[in-house]
């Protein structure tokens, strides 16, 4: 629902962000997943939103429907656009803490883990593009002679 994607991406046709998709279904489920990649969705198959779907709409809202309320909806998009970049973050850290050998290292990644899984609220506004460069630094420290 929030992220756009674009036909020439693997996604079967344009969408706009925060607009349904063609093939959403009103339990929310896709209409044609068994075919995704077959109907020209290859991007769909591929795509990973690495849990800030499920936690966004299980744990900050409860099961809230997005489509009964504009204003639960607007709060719940704002919501996942924050933790998406989250989740990706924390599952960079827990790969690179599962390869390295040095329990030193894997301790440090496990509290930049922490760290971020903490900000993972409905009011927390980190700085992204600092955050990134914080944690993309500590990979590479930690990884440093890892063979991956």
């Amino acid at each position: 629902m929030v992220p756009p994607f674009d036909a020439q991406q693997g996604f079967g046709h344009d969408k706009a962000a925060r607009e349904p998709c063609l093939h959403l279904q009103a339990d929310f489920r896709c209409g044609i997943y068994g075919q995704l990649a077959q109907q020209g969705y290859p991007g769909c198959v591929a795509f990973d939103c690495f849990g800030a779907g499920q936690r966004v709409t299980q744990e900050l809202f409860h099961g809230a429907n997005w489509s009964q309320s504009p204003e639960i909806a607007t709060e719940m998009f704002a919501s996942y656009e924050r933790l998406r970049p989250l989740h990706e973050l924390m599952a960079m850290v827990k790969l690179a803490a599962a390869r390295t050998r040095d329990e030193t290292q894997r301790l440090a990644l496990q509290k930049v883990f922490s760290e971020i899984d903490a900000l993972c609220t409905r009011d927390a506004r980190p700085n992204l593009a600092q955050l990134r460069r914080d944690t993309l630094t500590t990979l590479r420290a930690a990884l440093a002679g890892t063979s991956i």
